[in-house]
């Protein structure tokens, strides 16, 4: 798997991590130059791997629960 930087919506969602990277995706476009098949350069094909263009948002007519979470119940002892 490659990876890549994580693009502005998610970053601010990956805490704890000095360097957040998320998995490459690769635009239709660029497949045939990761794959060798255009006789791109190595920074041709470097430059295929760029945060994928998406943007988190709520969906559209969402509402968040608040219902209460059911209590745990014990597990108690399994063996």
């Amino acid at each position: 798997m490659c990876t890549t930087m994580a693009n502005k919506g998610i970053s601010k969602f990956v805490t704890g991590d000095p360097d957040p990277h998320l998995p490459a995706v690769l635009q239709e476009a660029d497949i045939p130059v990761w794959l060798g098949d255009t006789g791109a350069s190595l920074d041709e094909v470097r430059a295929c791997l760029r945060p994928f263009a998406w943007e988190m948002r709520p969906e559209a007519g969402h509402k968040a629960s608040r219902r209460a979470l059911p209590p745990k119940r014990a597990q108690g002892d399994l063996f």
